[in-house]
């Protein structure tokens, strides 16, 4: 097993609500490893998990980093398309509508309750529900059944396991009619993925909620340019289709143990869409650093990257720190002074309410040697999520033992 594939267990890469590294824990897969697994599944079926010990998020959400891992879609209706009536559907949560409001645009979202990427996005949801409401905004969340097992009963758990993080309307499609209408089969696209509907009831936008939520201000505001809309969404299709090309050779190059090639084709995703494929800046990272003798390239990378894509990331802020402190890992040189800036602005951003960040901060100061820096911050991250109580233990008998 390489260096890449003993690192940490993580579901998602870009979760923002709850990093499920196991203190302790001693098998681990990198985010290279993942988009691996990812890819070779050709969809985001992390195991549903209820975000058990995560806090109320800030008032206002940073917009999403998630992206499919490999960034293609079904979708059967297409930009500039008109947007289907809605049909009788049966309501897991929020007012039933028989209609969209006539001059109302809309955000709606086709999720899956097995789609740990799908539960992810309801902070966003709700939190665009909020904001955008009194504009005219209708956001609307749906799942229907599936090859998966998904029925009303699953779906309305999910919601109910998500709590405060899912308050938006959330809707089931009992005969499946109106889910294919809009992505075609539903066992081919990414989950989630969003349709904006104008005021005038044309698709402004389709694909991941990070990207469409890009057009919600010009389409709210009645100031979006359909016409060049449908041209940049047919344009987009030729770069996904190359995109999706690259992540497949990516992950022939990784398995081959082709370190150059898979770090040469890391650069040319991100040439070809940095927005969609900045997951790979940080594998190339990975690569650099945990998998070839160019270490001083790759902390040179690193440093780079904190300074610049991840700066506001706070996924990649925190997979940077993580990897560089990881005590499972034995690379050759350490930056704990990268590793800290790093966790620390990924706190800092985070108004230090998410456990995981701060467990990563406490594990630097520990590495660093300042052992009652590290138990005050694993405190913090204890009384969010017990999952840390373990770690927290762990420095209290280190701290004993060294009196």
């Amino acid at each position: 097993m390489s260096a890449a594939s003993s690192t940490f267990a993580r579901r998602s890469s870009f979760a923002l609500l709850r990093d499920v590294r196991t203190p302790g824990l001693a098998a681990r897969v990198t985010w290279i490893g993942a988009l691996v697994l990812a890819a070779s599944a050709c969809s985001r079926t992390a195991p549903a998990e209820a975000p058990t010990g995560a806090v109320p998020a800030p008032a206002e959400l940073p917009p999403l980093r998630a992206t499919p891992p490999i960034a293609t879609t079904s979708a059967a209706l297409a930009v500039g398309a008109a947007a289907p009536a809605l049909p009788a559907l049966r309501w897991i949560q929020g007012t039933p509508l028989d209609a969209f409001a006539p001059g109302s645009a809309q955000l709606v979202v086709f999720w899956a309750p097995w789609s740990g990427t799908s539960t992810q996005v309801f902070a966003r949801l709700s939190e665009l529900d909020r904001r955008h409401r009194e504009r005219g905004l209708v956001v609307l969340a749906v799942t229907g059944p599936d090859g998966r097992g998904t029925t009303f009963e699953t779906a309305r758990t999910r919601v109910h396991e998500l709590g405060e993080f899912a308050a938006t309307r959330i809707a089931y499609d009992d005969g499946g009619a109106w889910v294919r209408t809009w992505i075609g089969d539903p066992e081919r696209p990414l989950l989630p993925v969003a349709f904006l509907v104008d005021r005038t009831g044309r698709i402004a936008a389709k694909g991941a909620l990070s990207e469409v939520e890009l057009r919600l201000a010009p389409v709210l505001a009645g100031q979006h340019d359909l016409a060049e809309l449908v041209a940049e969404a047919e344009t987009n299709e030729k770069d996904l289709a190359r995109s999706a090309d690259l992540q497949r050779s990516f992950h022939a190059a990784y398995r081959a143990r082709d370190w150059p090639l898979a770090a040469g084709i890391c650069d040319e995703l991100i040439v070809l869409d940095l927005v969609r494929n900045r997951r790979f800046a940080f594998a190339k990272f990975q690569l650099l650093y945990l998998e070839t003798a160019r270490t001083d390239e790759a902390l040179a990378y690193a440093r780079e990257l904190a300074d610049g894509l991840a700066r506001d990331d706070l996924g990649m802020l925190n997979a940077l720190a993580w990897t560089l402190v990881d005590p499972h890992l034995a690379p050759p040189k350490r930056d704990l002074e990268l590793a800290g800036r790093c966790a620390q602005r990924a706190v800092d951003l985070s108004l230090r309410r998410n456990a995981a960040l701060l467990d990563t901060l406490a594990c630097v100061h520990a590495a660093q040697g300042d052992l009652e820096a590290a138990i005050g911050i694993e405190e913090e991250a204890a009384r969010l999520d017990p999952l840390f109580a373990a770690r927290l233990s762990e420095y209290r008998a280190r701290r004993a033992g060294a009196k």
